[in-house]
């Protein structure tokens, strides 16, 4: 959303939802999140052995070996 403020230099929420989406659009159902996000885990640099084990990992949640 910061993109769009620095590209229009418009907060995001000043931004008028699309006409064919406004009847679903509630102003007073609108969340607001109580503190940033943070986003930490972004900054961590990985290995190349790293990223192989994570997607190894993941790829096993989806699809577990049924001999093991």
């Amino acid at each position: 959303m910061e993109n769009v403020e620095k590209y229009l230099g418009i907060h995001w929420t000043q931004i008028s939802p699309h006409p064919y989406l406004a009847p679903l659009h509630d102003v007073n159902e609108e969340p607001v999140c109580p503190r940033p996000f943070v986003f930490d885990f972004e900054q961590l640099s990985f290995t190349e052995e790293n990223i192989k084990e994570l997607i190894w990992r993941e790829s096993v949640k989806f699809n577990p070996d049924p001999t093991h």
